[in-house]
């Protein structure tokens, strides 16, 4: 997993970084410029609106007096309002509007027809309260469609703080609206000016930080990769020199096979003739022992004999029977049944149908099976013999145990031909060629030999 991750094509981390970057930076500038251009507009627009409600306030002031005790401008009134647009304020205002509290239109420069009616915009609500407004609108009424100022301020009783009306005049906006596009030019230089240094100095960071990453990755590439080929190294000796143990392992079998096949065709075929022999010399001679002490024909017939049972006991437990064609559980069986031949006792049998071993391992359980019965058989003298044999997951278990006393000395005198065995060290240098082990395990009623191998590793 971490080799295929690091093996797959990276992604490029400055264009990445510096994309993110130059997004998240250019959006944060952008809202910044605006939020100071709306606080600059709204500030503007504010100061635009006080002005215009002193200018409402100085001109229509004294001419809308007469609302305070009348719902509508006498004549005079009316003539002298139309007037003030031919002054010098008519260069800025464009229009003139007053209402009532009641919302009845009183005074227009440019709808006489609406005078009377009761259409006054929502702005006047905060016109009777006290609060000059003013906010930029685009003329509908030009072909230039320059922006107009529409401000809203109270009119004042004279002398008092009491509203009598609202008035409305549309300025000129086009020296605000230059206004507020050169302060927008301007914030948006200054985001620029700020901006462009941060890109720079991000620039150069993930310049080298990218460059400190590759070189990494580069060095993680070439420790993966000699990783890699000294696993495969590793797993290629270890392939080897499991198959040397199993080689040596059949080389010593092949061994053993022919020193025993050697001690039957040679030493042993000469004795037994020499047995003969000697037999024959007896019954010819017919002599006694003599009564000096030496040694008679039938002391050393005698001993004859029992060097020849001795020799026949080492052959027979040196050559393997034939197990090419036996099942793992077979050849666990014909163990325990040679045992039982060998030795006159009985083992109780508890195995179960294993799956079918390779040669050299089941060579290796019938050598387990063989010695740890001679040795139950020797030290416990085969009582309780018992083996058992079972699958756990992928390990074969092995269980060898007795039932008599670990201090009981070795018998003399098998009911038939019987030998030492291998020793239990060269079984266990057996079971640890196919990554097992072997333990000898005190029991509550005697002593075993439990033997645990892997098949994954022995099945090769």
């Amino acid at each position: 997993m971490g080799i295929a991750g690091i093996s797959r094509r990276p992604t490029p981390l400055l264009p990445t970084f510096l994309l993110a970057a130059a997004i998240t930076i250019v959006c944060s500038m952008t809202l910044l410029a605006y939020a100071v251009s709306n606080a600059l507009q709204s500030s503007l627009t504010l100061t635009a609106a006080e002005e215009g409600a002193s200018l409402l306030d100085l001109f229509l002031g004294p001419l809308v007096q007469e609302l305070a005790a009348t719902n509508k401008l006498s004549d005079d009134s009316v003539k002298k309002l139309d007037g003030i647009l031919e002054t010098k304020l008519g260069t800025r205002s464009k229009s003139i509007e007053v209402w009532r509290r009641d919302g009845t239109l009183v005074y227009s420069t440019s709808n006489k027809h609406r005078v009377g009616t009761k259409s006054a915009p929502a702005e006047m609500n905060a016109a009777f309260l006290g609060q000059a407004t003013a906010a930029i609108k685009t003329s509908a009424d030009q072909k230039s469609q320059h922006p107009m100022i529409e401000v809203y301020a109270p009119l004042y009783r004279s002398g008092t703080k009491e509203i009598i009306a609202a008035g409305k005049v549309l300025n000129d906006g086009e020296r605000l609206a230059g206004e507020l596009r050169d302060i927008r030019i301007k914030s948006g230089a200054i985001v620029a000016t700020i901006a462009a240094p941060m890109m720079f100095l991000l620039f150069l960071l993930v310049k080298r930080t990218a460059s400190t990453v590759r070189k990494h990755r580069i060095a993680l590439r070439e420790k993966v990769a000699q990783t890699a080929a000294l696993a495969t190294l590793n797993d290629k000796l270890r392939q080897e020199a499991d198959n040397a143990r199993l080689e040596s392992i059949q080389s010593n079998e092949r061994f053993l096979n022919q020193l025993g096949q050697d001690l039957h065709d040679g030493p042993i075929q000469v004795l037994t003739v020499l047995g003969l022999k000697l037999g024959e010399l007896l019954e010819t001679n017919d002599l006694e022992a003599a009564d000096d002490g030496r040694p008679s024909f039938a002391d050393v017939d005698e001993l004859l004999n029992d060097t020849l049972t001795e020799l026949r006991d080492i052959a027979t437990g040196l050559v393997l029977p034939e197990l090419t064609d036996l099942s793992t559980t077979e050849t666990l069986q014909l163990a325990v049944r040679q045992h039982e031949r060998r030795t006159g006792t009985t083992v109780k049998c508890e195995i179960e149908n294993l799956p079918f071993c390779p040669a050299p391992l089941r060579v290796c359980l019938y050598r387990i099976v063989q010695e740890a019965l001679n040795n139950a058989y020797q030290h416990a003298r085969g009582y309780g013999q018992r083996v058992a044999a079972s699958q756990t997951g992928n390990s074969l278990n092995v269980l060898v145990s007795d039932s008599g006393p670990a201090t009981t000395a070795p018998l003399q005198a098998p009911k038939r031909g019987h030998h030492s065995g291998l020793g239990l060290n060269g079984v266990r240098r057996r079971v640890e060629a196919f990554n097992g082990s072997l333990d000898v395990i005190s029991l509550t009623d005697g002593t075993g030999v439990s033997a645990k191998i892997p098949l994954v590793n022995s099945t090769h």
